[in-house]
């Protein structure tokens, strides 16, 4: 534990949370040290745990403590945080211990927190604090590690993004930033799994999060996020048009004029939502040529026999992947770095929302489909090869990070959580011709659905939506 003076140099020494803190007899500041372990390194949650002091952070949990079965439950916005973060590290350390006594304790401790934290989201002063937005994003991410419930942790984004839109984009606090680049995945992802328009597919949002962009790397995930955010927009209106076509199906035949009508109203909106997709497809492919060109961004192309930090079982994913080694004919990539593979599978997860768009969209020309039975055909099929081709290449980068995930420099993202379980549904869903090659990569990626082996690269709740 370090010291540290804080503010007026009379005043006396206090400890704060180092980086990373090392368990100690105290079982809060193991809790700490566990939920500390499991937040992004850099993120925001990580950076106002290592500013908070360690004696604020007990009292918040003995306040805890003392105020379970108390009818009446004051508390600050700070010790929310602070008593969210002990719940979430003693659900997970008793959880990844086998402690259920330590899990229960977790959960009781987190029923209170949720209480306190209700509290302070009924106050429209407190409720779009920072303290209150980390609460709730600390509250997603347990959700995705230990899940309560089938896509509880889309319920803790959705609820997210509502306290974002009540701030708006240009409400900050020296953390928003910071808070609004940590979050916005969630908010992309939850919005696409629930076909619900994100708020970050605004202009002034998109502008925002991008003025706080430090580097190149940070540029190019924001142009990919923004390409998310448009993405759900799309897949919103989407919805919307194979809800009138179904309406449409429904009534065929009873009013041909009403019928030409709407049909005339739907094909309209189709077109629109068609070119509106080719449009951001083009640019994201501008995007990747201007991406490759760079040679920071190198990667190689090498078979899965030749990978043998990951796939022997003396390696990484060993306890995985011993009964055998990949089809000889699977590739992989090698990346220059963790970022420029990460970026990779953001790209590749974003062109298959794109193409998924696409193959869904009823085809044909509806203009004249009046004599049609039924009116519309779904022939989509080079778009449905190309989301599966897409979906592979997700899976191309995964056995890279199991190879460099033990390394003291390795920085984990959330992009690899989300980017698997995309690529696993497309490949997973009905509809598509049998692949070889397809079915090989679901043969290998089981065993990390199911949680066996390490690292994780998946967290267990996010394979539920």
């Amino acid at each position: 534990m370090q010291d540290i003076v804080r503010g007026n140099p009379t005043h006396h020494q206090v400890a704060t949370l180092p980086a990373p803190l090392a368990p100690k007899d105290n079982q809060f500041e193991v809790y700490i040290c566990c939920a500390q372990k499991h937040m992004r390194r850099g993120g925001a949650i990580d950076l106002v745990l290592r500013e908070t002091l360690l004696s604020e952070v007990l009292t918040a949990g003995a306040n805890l403590i003392s105020s379970m079965g108390v009818a009446t439950i004051p508390a600050s916005n700070s010790q929310i945080f602070h008593q969210t973060i002990l719940s979430f590290g003693a659900i997970l350390f008793g959880s990844r211990q086998g402690q259920t006594s330590i899990v229960g304790r977790g959960y009781a401790m987190h029923g209170m927190t949720l209480r306190h934290l209700n509290q302070a989201l009924s106050d429209e002063k407190c409720s779009t604090r920072d303290e209150v937005v980390l609460s709730v994003a600390a509250l997603a991410i347990l959700e995705c590690l230990v899940p309560s419930g089938p896509k509880n942790y889309l319920k803790h984004m959705l609820g997210l993004e509502r306290l974002l839109a009540l701030r708006g984009p240009l409400n900050y606090s020296p953390i928003s930033a910071e808070i609004y680049k940590s979050v916005r995945h969630m908010i992309i992802f939850s919005s696409l799994r629930t076909g619900r328009p994100s708020i970050l597919a605004g202009a002034d949002w998109k502008n925002a999060l991008r003025l706080n962009c430090n580097s190149d790397y940070e540029i190019q995930e924001q142009d990919l996020f923004d390409f998310l955010a448009d993405c759900t927009t799309l897949l919103a209106e989407r919805d919307g048009l194979l809800a009138e076509y179904e309406s449409l199906l429904a009534i065929w035949g009873s009013d041909l004029d009403q019928q030409k009508l709407r049909l005339q109203i739907w094909a309209r909106w189709r077109v629109r939502i068609w070119r509106r997709s080719l449009e951001v497809l083009a640019s994201l492919r501008a995007w990747k040529e201007t991406w490759d060109s760079d040679e920071r961004n190198a990667y190689t192309v090498t078979s899965g026999t030749n990978f043998p930090t990951c796939w022997t079982p003396s390696g990484p994913m060993g306890a995985i992947f011993a009964d055998g080694l990949p089809p000889l004919d699977l590739t992989f990539y090698s990346f220059s770095s963790g970022p420029v593979a990460f970026i990779m599978m953001l790209y590749n997860t974003t062109l298959i929302y794109i193409f998924r768009i696409l193959a869904s969209l009823p085809s044909g020309n509806l203009e004249t489909a009046l004599d049609a039975q039924p009116p519309w055909e779904h022939n989509n099929d080079e778009y449905f090869a190309a989301e599966r081709s897409t979906a592979l290449e997700v899976f191309r980068c995964v056995p890279y990070l199991c190879s460099i995930q033990l390394r003291s420099d390795f920085e984990a993202s959330p992009i690899s959580h989300w980017a698997v379980t995309t690529a696993w549904t497309t490949l997973r869903s009905n509809g598509n011709e049998s692949n070889t090659k397809g079915e090989d990569m679901i043969g290998l990626l089981e065993p990390v659905r199911q949680g066996r082996g390490q690292p994780e690269i998946v967290a267990q709740g996010v394979w539920e939506g």
